[in-house]
C-alpha cells in the first residue's frame, strides 16, 4: 500500500469512493502499488504490510495536532459505518465547524499533508537505513563470492596441474610396459655374446691348462 494510501483513498471530484478511517485498522484503502517482497512468501509480506500499517497509525495517533483536523474529522465520518455518503461528509462537517467555527477544510487538507509528510519521513528514515543495510549485506555477499570464485579458480588450476602430472606419470608407465617387453631382445643379443666370450675363454684356459699337464706328466714319467 503506498504510504499516502495510509489514512486515506485518494478522492475523485466526480465520484469519490469511501475514504477509510485512519482510527480503525480494518478500513484501509485496498492495495494500489506493488511492492518488492521481503521475502518468497507473499501471505509474510502482507503480515508485514498490515503491522506497519498499524505502527504508523499508531505513530499519527500520538502526534494528534490540537485542535479539531483530518483525524477528529474521520473517527466522526467512519463512527457509524465504512461507507460515508456526501451528505455524510457535509454533516460531519456542519457538526465539526459548529464546535470550531474557524474550521475550513482547507484545514483539514492541509493537517492531512501534516500527517502524510510525518509518515513519509519515517519511512524515509527506515528506508534509507533499509538501503543501507542492503548495500552492505550485498557489498558482504559479493566479497564473499569473489573470495569463493577466486579459491575455486585457483583449486582447478591446481587440480588441472595435478592431472596433467598424473596423466605424464601414466603415459611412462605405458613407456615402462612397453619397453619391458623389449628389455629381452634388447639386451639378448650381448648376454650370448658374453656367455660366448666367456665360454671361449674357459675352453681356451683348459686347453692350455691340459698342454702344460702333459709338459708336467712327461717330466715326471721321464726325467725321473
Amino acid at each position: 500500500m503506498a504510504l499516502k494510501d495510509l489514512l486515506f483513498r485518494e478522492t475523485n471530484q466526480d465520484n469519490p469512493p469511501a475514504p477509510a478511517d485512519p482510527s480503525e485498522p480494518n478500513k484501509t484503502a485496498p492495495e494500489t502499488v506493488q511492492h518488492s517482497p521481503v521475502s518468497g512468501n507473499a501471505d509474510d509480506m502482507s503480515d508485514l504490510a498490515k503491522k506497519l500499517v498499524e505502527d504508523f497509525k499508531r505513530i499519527v495517533n500520538q502526534n494528534n495536532l490540537p485542535g479539531i483536523d483530518i483525524l477528529e474529522f474521520s473517527k466522526a465520518l467512519f463512527k457509524k459505518g465504512s461507507n460515508p455518503s456526501a451528505d455524510d461528509y457535509q454533516r460531519i462537517f456542519d457538526v465539526l465547524h459548529a464546535v470550531d467555527d474557524k474550521l475550513t477544510t482547507q484545514q483539514l487538507i492541509e493537517s492531512s499533508s501534516t500527517y502524510k509528510k510525518m509518515i513519509l519521513d519515517l519511512a524515509g528514515q527506515d528506508i534509507t537505513k533499509g538501503n543501507s543495510r542492503k548495500s552492505e549485506v550485498e557489498k558482504a555477499k559479493t566479497a564473499e563470492e569473489q573470495a569463493l570464485d577466486k579459491e575455486q579458480r585457483s583449486l582447478n588450476d591446481e587440480i588441472a596441474k595435478l592431472e596433467a602430472q598424473l596423466q605424464g606419470k601414466r603415459d611412462r608407465l605405458a613407456q615402462i610396459a612397453l619397453s619391458l617387453k623389449d628389455v629381452d631382445r634388447k639386451f639378448q643379443a650381448d648376454l650370448d655374446d658374453i656367455v660366448r666370450k666367456i665360454s671361449a675363454i674357459e675352453q681356451a684356459s683348459q686347453q692350455v691348462i691340459l698342454s702344460f699337464d702333459d709338459v708336467e706328466h712327461g717330466i715326471r714319467t721321464y726325467l725321473n
